[in-house]
């Protein structure tokens, strides 16, 4: 028998399964046919074969119970067993999002880089948000076309939306710098005064707001994915 099992894949690649397969008879009652569940040379009457898994599930656990049906016309007995599948997100978090959030906070301090060295910093942000891009496109291409989105969806968007602030972040940077004096370190005569430099004011307040928003997302997308 080749058997369907539904599946939603809204955590996905954390998602679980519970998949079914109900054996009985809605024609015969139980006097005539009494079904039930023998183990034999196993713990569990259910056994799964090693090779009958996708690569990426695990199998968690295996449940099977009997149940009878009361009705009009008699008692209908059948037999219940169950898979609970869970996907092993192994492959994602060492390709995609351990390095992505490495490469996040990276380009939370790519805003201490100088914005003087606008070259520098640019080359700096076209890398991270090139690896961050790369790395999502690659992953979203192997997941299947569904009609709603997926923990691995948000995690991408989220992710380019990082991006599009680092790089909003250095493009007002270097814009206030190029309308201000940034040359206050000779003015005002002491390094630690460098502070009240404009640009350097405006770097310090989006790589502030980029780092708490990154740390909150994080602790939100995992404490929601692994609940």
């Amino acid at each position: 028998m080749t058997l369907a099992c539904p599946m939603s894949l809204s955590k996905f690649p954390f998602d679980e399964h519970n998949c079914s397969i109900r054996i009985g008879s809605y024609a015969h009652t139980v006097d005539r046919i009494d079904y039930s569940w023998v183990v034999y040379k196993s713990k569990t009457p259910v056994i799964v074969a090693d090779n009958a898994l996708h690569a990426g599930m695990n199998l968690v656990n295996v449940f099977s119970h009997e149940t009878t049906a009361h009705v009009g016309t008699g008692d209908y007995k059948s037999i219940v067993g169950t898979l609970l599948l869970q996907r092993n997100p192994y492959s994602y978090k060492v390709s995609l999002f351990v390095p992505n959030i490495l490469l996040g906070v990276l380009l939370g301090l790519s805003f201490l880089v100088s914005h003087r060295a606008p070259h520098a910093r640019m080359l700096l942000l076209a890398v991270l948000v090139s690896l961050v891009i790369g790395q999502n496109y690659l992953a979203l291409r192997n997941v299947p076309i569904l009609p709603y989105r997926t923990c691995l969806d948000c995690w991408s968007y989220s992710m380019a939306a990082f991006c599009v602030l680092a790089v909003i972040g250095f493009a007002i940077s270097t814009s206030v710098a190029q309308f201000k004096d940034c040359d206050m370190e000779e003015k005002l005569g002491s390094p630690r005064k460098m502070w009240k430099d404009p640009g350097t004011k405006t770097d310090l307040i989006f790589g502030s707001l980029y780092l708490v928003s990154f740390i909150i997302f994080q602790i939100a997308f995992w404490a929601m994915t692994l609940a």
